[in-house]
């Protein structure tokens, strides 16, 4: 068995080399696939895998037709042009990755520990709480001109409020309700749109500012927040995090 394998390697060195750099190159779409269900996970999948099937397939036929010269020409030239339009290939497959993320930016809440992670977790809790209701996770992810955003809602009816305001009235740099923050204008326009909070109970809410960060524009066409937020009559959370 061991000789055959080698005997594969030898026959068809290039393609069997590309069938291990795409099956590394998979992974980046199968961590895409996680914060997917249903027909969304599989297509993510399927891009990753295709391209490490084929040249499974091209190895494979290399080693089968090995005395057929006009056909092992033939998947030669195959595997080098496949070779020359992988990079674009992968940029496409990231590309409708991206979209399909956009298009659908509420998540399966069971993913969230692969959303959150890293310096977010000084912010957001290191899991959902169990017996919140209405949760809503909401991830946008950077494209072109687009803003990285992840966004975590839900009701908490056994919050302790003095606990939450421990918690981050020492992290944060400002604090009040959206229609009083006067700094940087235009930072905190539109925080609540991704989650239940209607125009009219936007102010209702205390809003701990961890880190803002906004461009000169006056109007923050780049800038940069994270934030907690929560609603003492509704006992309503808020997790934010944003850079665009």
């Amino acid at each position: 068995m061991k000789e055959k394998i080698t005997q594969i390697i030898e026959k068809s060195k290039l393609s069997f080399i590309m069938c291990i750099i795409t099956l590394i190159l998979s992974y980046i779409f199968i961590d895409s696939s996680l914060i997917f269900d249903g027909k969304e996970k599989i297509t993510v999948l399927l891009i990753g895998f295709v391209p490490v099937v084929v040249f499974l397939i091209i190895t494979l036929a290399i080693n089968y037709f090995y005395k057929k010269n006009i056909v092992q020409k033939a998947l030669k030239i195959l595997n080098i042009l496949l070779i020359i339009i992988l990079p674009m290939y992968y940029l496409i497959g990231f590309l409708t990755c991206t979209a399909i993320k956009i298009s659908n930016p509420i998540v399966n809440i069971k993913n969230y520990k692969y959303l959150v992670n890293g310096e977010l977790l000084n912010i957001f809790p290191s899991s959902i709480p169990e017996n919140v209701i209405d949760t809503r996770l909401t991830y946008s992810p950077a494209l072109l001109q687009a803003g990285d955003q992840i966004t975590l809602y839900y009701i908490d009816n056994n919050l302790n409020l003095e606990e939450f305001d421990n918690k981050y009235k020492e992290k944060a740099i400002w604090i009040g309700n959206v229609d009083d923050y006067e700094e940087n204008k235009g930072l905190l326009t539109g925080i609540f749109s991704d989650t239940s909070v209607t125009y009219e109970t936007e102010n209702d809410f205390i809003i701990y500012l961890i880190e803002g960060k906004c461009d000169d524009s006056g109007y923050c066409n780049h800038g940069k927040f994270t934030l907690a937020a929560v609603n003492p009559k509704t006992n309503e959370v808020i997790y934010e995090y944003k850079y665009w």
